[in-house]
C-alpha cells in the first residue's frame, strides 16, 4: 500500500516539474523589459568607483557587530569606542556607525574623488555636496539618488588604489580613516 502512494506522489512531482518548465520563464520576460535606454551625451563609458563599503546607521554597535559576526563578518577596522566598526566577509565590506551618520549609505572608496566627480558630472550626475577636504585629510562628496539614498564618495590619500606601491597593493588590509559626514 505504502509503495503505491509514493509512486503516485513521484509521478505527480514529475508532472509538476514538466508543467513548470514548459511555462515561459517569468525571468526571461522580465529580462526583456530590463533593457537599458542608452544614456545621452558623450562621455567615457567606464566608471571606476573603487571599492564599496555599505554603511549602516546602527542604534547599538555591540549588538550589530555581534549580529554580523554570526553572518561571518569580522571586524577589520574602525574604533568601537568611538562608535564605529568596519567588518569584512570575503569581498564584502560593511561599516557600522552608531550616531555618526544620519542614514544608511553606499560609500565608494579608493578612487581620486575630484577626478571621479568630474567624470560623473559629464554623465549628468548632480552632486548634493561638492568634493571637499575633510578633517581627516580625505576628500568626500555626496550624491543623492531619486529616493533620497545617499551615495558617499570618500577617499583618503593612503587609500588611493593607483598610487600604492606593490607591497601595499598586495595587502588587502586597506587603510581606513574615520570620516565624519557633514550633513
Amino acid at each position: 500500500m505504502a509503495r503505491k502512494v509514493s509512486l503516485s506522489l513521484r509521478r505527480r512531482e514529475a508532472g509538476f516539474s514538466e508543467r513548470v518548465s514548459t511555462r515561459p520563464s517569468i525571468l526571461t520576460s522580465l529580462g526583456e523589459n530590463l533593457e537599458q535606454e542608452p544614456l545621452e551625451g558623450e562621455f567615457t563609458p567606464e566608471v571606476d568607483l573603487g571599492w564599496l563599503e555599505i554603511c549602516f546607521s546602527v542604534k547599538d554597535l555591540a549588538k550589530s557587530t555581534e549580529f554580523y559576526a554570526r553572518l561571518g563578518f569580522e571586524i577589520v577596522g574602525g574604533d568601537p569606542l568611538e562608535g564605529w566598526a568596519v567588518m569584512e566577509n570575503d569581498a564584502y565590506r560593511i561599516a557600522l556607525y552608531e550616531g555618526h551618520i544620519t542614514g544608511n549609505m553606499l560609500n565608494f572608496r579608493g578612487v581620486e574623488v575630484r577626478e571621479l566627480a568630474a567624470k560623473l558630472k559629464e554623465r549628468g550626475v548632480v552632486f548634493k555636496s561638492e568634493p571637499e577636504l575633510e578633517e581627516d585629510g580625505s576628500v568626500g562628496a555626496t550624491i543623492e539618488d531619486p529616493d533620497g539614498n545617499i551615495i558617499y564618495l570618500n577617499t583618503h590619500p593612503d587609500e588611493l588604489i593607483d598610487d600604492c606601491d606593490e607591497e601595499e597593493c598586495d595587502n588587502p588590509e586597506h587603510h581606513h580613516h574615520h570620516h565624519h559626514h557633514g550633513h
